[in-house]
């Protein structure tokens, strides 16, 4: 995918949501590493539709690539890897990465627009049953 807002985007542990929505729901930054740049519009209006924030990296770990990677392991709330598409060396590192700050990510061989939306309901479902445990 391609670059996201900042430098270039298995739950994390512990699972600590950014911001709240108007709705008063978890806001989600999911980063997702890896993929088509052409899927990163669609991911991002599925992830807004559900109330979340979707982050992406395109994987690559050259020149600014590790920066880039940096920044969406530490702005992240979830953490997608692709591995189809990326390299083994951009796995790695992101699980490397994800690892240092005690963390794990949720590894995927691919990822399109159904999986992505079976990936958000089942974060919907997670917070809806934090929330009734929580009353």
């Amino acid at each position: 995918m391609g670059k996201g807002r900042g430098p270039e985007l298995e739950a994390p542990a512990p699972f600590s949501p950014g911001a709240v929505s108007s709705r008063g729901e978890a806001v989600v930054r999911i980063g997702i590493i890896g993929g088509l740049d052409r899927s990163g519009p669609l991911f991002g209006q599925l992830a807004h539709a559900a109330g979340h924030e979707a982050l992406f990296h395109d994987g690559g770990v050259g020149a600014r690539g590790v920066r880039g990677l940096e920044w969406l392991v530490e702005h992240a709330d979830l953490v997608v890897i692709l591995t189809d598409v990326n390299s083994h060396g951009a796995v790695r590192l992101a699980r490397r990465m994800l690892r240092e700050r005690g963390r794990s990510a949720v590894l995927l061989r691919r990822c399109g627009a159904a999986r992505f939306a079976q990936l958000l309901a089942a974060l919907g479902e997670r917070h809806r049953l934090a929330r009734e445990r929580a009353a």
